[in-house]
């Protein structure tokens, strides 16, 4: 995936003439790894959380990423 940033300003003025690309940004940048160890000692529940989290987090930057391909072809 393209790395792309995008600045949102006010909803009420419109959000795709209130876009501008500012910086670079990748998955790897907002998410949070653990070693091994730290993985094997979380129990089910935080596992999952985690699953659940990083895939929210990667949808958002799909969506971004493709209102971006949008406004800036």
């Amino acid at each position: 995936m393209p790395e792309r940033a995008l600045s949102l300003g006010k909803a009420s003025k419109g959000l795709s003439r209130n876009m501008s690309l500012q910086a670079s940004v990748s998955f790897k940048d907002v998410t949070v790894e653990f070693t091994r160890e730290e993985w094997h000692q979380m129990d089910s529940a935080q596992r999952t959380l985690y699953r659940d989290v990083m895939l929210e987090i990667y949808s958002h930057l799909v969506s971004v990423e493709t209102l971006a391909r949008r406004v800036h072809p």
